[in-house]
């Protein structure tokens, strides 16, 4: 048990403070809107992990990756529309904005793009999936405390970014908040473009071998 709690810390930290799309959306929200737009956003992995952690559980050894390639190119371009709207809100005003954030499209908007990217599959293909049934073939149990805890701490560093970045809300010039917000906005365009890129180029297998060694130093650490 605690060598699946301590597995699934360790690759929950490193996953959780990679910088991406979804971290700089969450940041960026909390920018300007404050931290309780961007804390109901921590919980989109909820939606992101909870499919992939168990396609690719159960399908481990039979992926397909022109699968992969298509969800990657909507993925790619759902994050590059938000960074335009982040772009072009900042000469619109922010009621659209707080419209969207209280239907909770703001939120679905972003579960939706982080679903439809290679990240959480090619995570779970190469990491955490291994690592999950090596838990549950222990004991079941095991398994269901390995995915809980990684999902919280997935929440939770995205919850910690969202207090960090709306306590910087306070501290910058509106000017600078904007220059921030623009600036995101045209970083998640190009995320969005490279995610693109990336999945007509078909660059899954080097994902895939970057993420095994990524498992490789979880197990390392796990173990010691």
């Amino acid at each position: 048990m605690i060598d699946a709690i301590l597995t699934a810390l360790v690759l929950g930290l490193i996953a959780g403070t990679v910088p991406g799309p979804y971290k700089a959306v969450v940041a960026s929200t909390a920018l300007e809107r404050g931290f309780k737009p961007a804390f109901r956003l921590a919980f989109v992995p909820i939606v992101t992990e909870l499919p992939p952690m168990i396609v690719m559980t159960l399908m481990l050894d039979r992926v397909n990756y022109d699968i992969l390639t298509g969800i990657g190119i909507f993925g790619g371009i759902l994050f590059a529309l938000i960074g335009l709207r982040f772009v072009l809100r900042q000469s619109r005003g922010p009621d659209v904005e707080v419209r969207e954030v209280k239907e909770g499209r703001a939120f679905w908007a972003l579960a939706s793009a982080g679903l439809l990217t290679p990240a959480p599959w090619v995570f779970w293909l190469a990491a955490a999936s291994p690592l999950l049934l090596r838990a549950w073939n222990g004991y079941w149990l095991h398994g269901v405390v390995f995915a809980l805890v990684l999902n919280l701490v997935l929440i939770g560093t995205a919850a910690a970014l969202a207090w960090a970045a709306s306590h910087g809300q306070r501290v910058l010039a509106a000017r600078n908040q904007s220059r921030i917000l623009r600036a995101a906005g045209v970083f998640l365009v190009l995320a969005g473009t490279v995610i693109v890129w990336q999945s007509l180029e078909g660059n899954f297998q080097r994902m895939v071998r970057q993420q095994e060694r990524l498992f490789e130093r979880v197990e390392e650490v796990g173990t010691h």
